[in-house]
């Protein structure tokens, strides 16, 4: 008998229901609605998305189809086959297939389509056999193989030292015992090789790379509490030759290039030492919250960063203060004192807070203090926006208001208040910035599903900007305009337009009309091939396939072997070379016909992946012979063989302005504090480690404003008429006659002084010719940028002519070679801001600076710990033609990834449904494992809606839960996640999930959906005693602070419908075989009395 299951949902996200029923005449059919019904039998295709799933008479998912996805309503679908064993032999990337109308599509057209692309499994020849090989990950038809052994010192790639610590900071080497490790060598389809060495306790202690240069070997040393106290990085592995004890001195090789974390009693990671730079402290509260933080330059002031909480655990008054105390008697101060303010008003002498609790010794700073749930904080100054609140809906749990400061001048600041709908969902924010005096508030409005429809942003209530977005019958977003509004005047363009193909990816957008067009065409594997904006600008990437008519060598793994390029009339193509590390090691140009033309770039690196050597040609000669040195991973010396080259290319030349034993400096943090190659002779940090104060020694200088967010607002540079000397570490304010520029940012607008002068829109900007005696607006120009594969701005067209204004051309590094109109913008490499001023020349990555002439970040790599084998000043790996450093993407999922690869399982799929469902959020994981979430385009997360009991809408999801994952994702700091032991390692950010222990939760629920303790919600739990999370800790026995949020969570999730109980009890009971863990008062009472409860537990052994 056939039988469906027929899901109707409001929802954004796909609910995917596992149910065991029989193959193609079985289904599970599930409706996402977009737009309103009044009755169930209305749901159609015209008012809603499909997508039905397949199962296979063993209750397999065989098949995922999207009825009706593709622009001309054809359907979208996959195929897994599994073999006799029950294991993943092939699964099909999603086909489109015209006309089916939602049927089942059988294997054999896939078969027959001829471009449908599929990943082939290939395991151990045992019933249960290990992953042995995957075929079909990248274009060339090459595999990646497993082999699985135990460790050994008879033979060399298997034999493994054993690192124990003998003290915080001291280390014991031994070689390993034959079999202490499980060993994964995986080889990849270039053949370069990769093994992890795993212990009994399911750690991975040992990541090894195998190159021409012996083994890149990094190791993670544990105590004997299972607590991660030490990384040594490659560079730290070489350094310790001998077996006798070694530890950490400064200036050795483990102050240089390893990882140090030092607990306390309470497993709280109370000090944490990175490569390079002095260590960092933390004191915590009672409820086990980081209250109390210094880092060195902290330490010379005498002060530190302090954090107040409210009743619900949230973060609301963030400061500085002086303090002189050691961290171990601060640490007994406040080892068992509850920091928890409320909001007092007027009465409350933190910014509205009270102050139950005095944390340091001197006068607070603060730098930023939140506001939740009411609207009184407006009241406590003039300096709040005025916002009309007499009609907003209740905003209970969400933020309303928050004040942050100008680092550098915290007597100033932005004051920003929220407003919300019905749906929790921001409605109108408005802002003040006392430190230029500009203002900017933004309203929204969203459609069924929750896509904005239109936004209107005023800036300093003389210019408005109103974007508008339709989608189409798949919520791709179709088209978008916006209007420009200057007191009566108001200019009205298109802002884009896309077209799709069948599978739901873009091939073609038009910018700001029909001028400037952009088209795409990808491989049948899905990855993008080619760039065209027809007459301007061609681009097509080659990986595993040829460049014809020359063979020169291939890449199979994903890296591109060469890049063609047609612009501005000429022709040539880069071929690039990489080692076993993927590494660029070269990138030669070619002209089509197979000339040389030589703007090249060679490479060369040390085992962290430092450029040690970097050599750029032209036609003339060698550009730039840099020979570059290190003190650890932190920039020495550069010394520039080619300081006499005077080609066409001059821009590109490094300065080597000195030729000193030491030519770069860096503070107590690691961030450089001298470049005197530039000419920079002290350089300040503020408390986020981004430069405030650039002082060059011909007096000139540059002043950054930042928010406490880390929010740039603007900077003033001056110039000295006559120049002046300015000694080493320095910074001078002398009042020698100087010119002044100052420039200013306010969301997307921009002000040289007080002037406003372009604003930024999506692929382009707006060029505001503003009168500057009367302050009007004369004229308006609009620029529209063609961007390659890297997001690089290669031209900008002027939008009504559709003329090309500006062209670059890179180098494989990002330098620019060649350009006309070189100094019309600032968005170059990546889409980044390259400030010049004064000779300068760094990308502004908001996060940190980023060199321009040495692909090298200024300052430590904030998300260091989450690639512990790489240069923490390193840009993108050493391979800046794959991948692009962004800021964000804070969450990883590479490790359950790569289990799912090797055990055939669905583990993270199954995390990210749970989570969906759990928060509202349509989340996605991209191939290397980073978690994003789906966001309207003003960076506001897309929230799935549904209707409860009394037909209200509502939206799905906890909202705690929901703010737990945003501010995870969208943090400064990285979270890893990685099979293994349950839980996080104190003070860290690194989750470890066992699979077995997760599936054991789910088949021992009992009266309960057994998602109570399933993927999603032991995710978050774990989450929650991250830093990120906010460092809770729970004590075994008693419901503590992540068991109290958990419940809140549940709590929510129950009053949408859920059934996920309520844990009463953190640690569990054990009754015969099994640990049981109560989820309502009666459970909890025949626990207590040595009884298995009848309902609503959770068994497990």
């Amino acid at each position: 008998m056939k039988r469906t299951l027929i899901i109707y949902s409001l929802c954004l996200l796909l609910v995917h229901v596992a149910v065991r029923i029989c193959a193609q005449e079985n289904s599970i059919i599930s409706h996402i609605l977009r737009e309103p019904v009044q009755e169930l039998s209305a749901v159609n295709e015209n008012n809603s998305l499909t997508t039905i799933e397949y199962y296979d008479s063993a209750g397999r998912l065989i098949q995922k189809l999207q009825k009706g996805i593709s622009p001309d309503k054809g359907d979208l679908a996959n195929y897994i086959v599994y073999n006799t064993v029950g294991q993943k032999s092939q699964e099909y990337l999603p086909f489109p297939f015209s006309g089916n109308n939602g049927a089942f599509v059988s294997h054999a057209k896939f078969e027959s389509s001829g471009s449908a692309w599929s990943h082939d499994y290939c395991y151990e020849p045992v019933i249960g056999g290990q992953l042995r090989e995957v075929s079909g990950l990248h274009l060339g038809g090459k595999n990646v193989t497993y082999k699985y052994r135990l460790s050994t010192s008879a033979i060399p790639e298997l034999n493994a030292f054993e690192f124990r610590m003998q003290g915080p900071t001291t280390l014991e080497k031994r070689i390993a015992a034959t079999g202490a490790y499980q060993v994964t060598w995986e080889t990849d389809e270039d053949g370069h090789q990769t093994l992890l060495f795993v212990d009994n306790n399911e750690r991975t202690v040992l990541k090894r790379q195998i190159g021409e240069d012996g083994y890149h070997d990094t190791y993670s040393v544990y105590d004997n509490y299972d607590r991660l106290c030490c990384v040594l990085p490659p560079a730290a592995v070489d350094g310790y030759t001998s077996f006798n004890n070694q530890s950490l001195s400064e200036g050795n090789y483990l102050d240089l290039y390893a990882y140090f974390y030092i607990y306390d009693d309470d497993n709280q990671c109370v000090e944490v030492k990175y490569p390079g730079a002095d260590w960092i402290y933390t004191v915590y509260d009672g409820d086990h919250r980081p209250i109390l933080i210094q880092d060195a330059n902290r330490r010379v002031k005498g002060e530190w960063s302090f954090i107040k909480y409210d009743g619900l655990g949230r973060a609301v008054v963030e400061g500085t203060v002086k303090d002189s105390r050691s961290r171990e008697e601060l640490a007994a101060l406040y080892r068992d004192v509850l920091i928890r303010e409320n909001y007092r008003g007027a009465s409350g002498s933190c910014m509205g807070y009270s102050d139950n609790v005095k944390l340091g010794q001197g006068g607070y700073t603060f730098i930023c203090v939140r506001y939740y749930d009411t609207y009184d904080f407006t009241e406590l100054t003039a300096e709040w926006p005025s916002v009309d609140i007499s009609t907003s809906v209740s905003a209970k749990g969400l933020q309303t208001g928050v004040f942050e400061s100008v680092l550098n001048l915290p007597d100033k600041g932005r004051y920003t208040v929220s407003r919300y709908d019905d749906k929790a969902r921001l409605l109108t924010q408005s802002s003040k910035e006392t430190l230029s005096g500009n203002s900017l508030s933004t309203n929204y409005n969203y459609n069924f599903q929750g896509a904005m429809i239109q936004s209107e942003s005023h800036y300093d209530n003389r210019y408005s900007l109103k974007s508008n977005y339709t989608y189409d019958h798949a919520a791709r977003e179709k088209s978008s305009t916006y209007a420009l509004g200057y007191g009566a005047t108001r200019h009205t363009s298109p802002l884009r337009t896309f077209n799709y193909d069948s599978y739901g990816r873009v091939i073609e957008k038009q910018l700001q009309g029909d001028k400037v067009a952009v088209m795409y065409n990808y491989q049948n594997d899905g990855t993008l091939y080619n760039i065209i904006s027809t007459s301007r600008f061609n681009e097509t990437l080659y990986y595993g396939n040829s460049m014809l008519p020359y063979q020169l060598s291939r890449c199979y793994n994903g890296n591109i072997a060469d890049i063609s390029i047609s612009q501005d009339g000429r022709s040539y193509f880069y071929h690039f070379d990489y080692d076993e590390f993927n590494r660029l090691t070269s990138g030669m140009m070619y002209g089509m016909s197979g000339s040389r033309l030589k703007n090249d770039e060679f490479y060369s690196y040390d085992k962290m992946g430092n450029i040690t050597s970097l050599y750029r040609l032209e036609e003339a000669g060698t550009v730039n012979g840099l020979d570059i040195h290190y003190r650890g991973n932190q920039l020495l010396k550069v010394t520039d063989d080619n300081k006499s080259f005077h080609g066409t290319y001059d821009f590109a030349i490094y300065p080597d302005l000195a030729d000193s034993e030491q030519e770069y400096y860096y503070d107590g943090n690691g961030n450089e504090t001298a470049n005197l190659d530039k000419n920079i002779v002290a350089v300040r940090y503020n408390i986020l480690n981004l430069p405030d104060t650039v002082q060059f020694g011909d007096g000139n200088r540059i002043v950054n404003y930042y928010l406490s967010s880390g929010i740039k607002l603007g900077s003033i540079s001056r110039t000295y008429t006559t120049p002046l000397s300015v000694p080493l570490d320095k910074i001078t304010n002398s009042t020698d006659p100087f010119v002044e520029t100052k420039e200013w940012r306010n969301g997307e607008m921009h002000y040289k002084g007080d002037v406003a002068e372009r604003i930024d829109i999506q692929d382009g900007y707006l060029q505001l010719c503003v009168n500057k005696t009367s302050g009007n607006l004369d004229s308006l120009k609009s620029y529209a940028y063609v961007c390659d594969h890297l997001g690089s701005v290669r031209q900008v067209c002027d939008a009504v002519t559709g003329n090309v204004v500006q062209s670059l051309e890179y180098y494989p590094s990002g330098l620019i070679f060649r350009s006309t109109n070189y100094d019309l913008q600032p968005d170059k490499y990546t889409g980044k801001e390259l400030i010049s001023m004064h000779g300068l020349n760094q990308y502004y990555s908001k996060a940190r600076m980023q060199e321009f002439q040495i692909p090298h970040f200024t300052t430590r790599d904030p998300l260091c710990e989450k690639y512990y084998d790489l240069s923490p000043y390193g840009y993108c790996a050493g391979n800046p033609m794959r991948y692009v450093d962004y800021k964000g993407d804070s969450i990883s999922l590479a490790g359950i990834q790569q289990l799912d690869q090797q055990l055939n399982t669905n583990y993270t799929q199954t995390l990210v449904n749970d989570l969906q469902l759990q928060t509202g959020l349509t989340i996605t994981i991209a191939a290397n494992g980073n978690m994003s979430y789906a966001k309207d385009t003003k960076g506001n997360p897309i929230v799935a809606v549904t209707t409860d009991t009394n037909g209200n809408v509502v939206q799905v999801g906890s909202v705690m839960a929901r703010t737990l994952m945003t501010g995870a994702i969208d943090h400064k700091d990285w979270v890893s996640v990685a099979p293994g032991k349950s839980g996080v390692v104190p003070g860290t950010n690194s989750i470890g999930l066992n699979f077995k222990q997760i599936n054991g939760f789910i088949n021992g629920t009992v009266g309960m959906d057994n998602k109570t303790l399933g993927w999603g919600m032991t995710f978050m739990h774990e989450l929650h005693h991250t830093q990120v999370g906010g460092g809770l800790h729970d004590t075994p026995g008693n419901p503590g602070p992540v068991v109290i949020q958990m419940n809140t969570i549940r709590s929510e999730l129950n009053t949408l419908g859920g059934n996920y109980g309520q844990r009463l009890d953190y640690a569990a009971t054990h009754i015969g075989a099994y640990n049981y863990i109560p989820f309502s008062k009666p459970a909890q009472s025949l626990l207590s009395v040595g009884l298995v409860p009848v309902n609503t537990y959770v068994k497990f052994k």
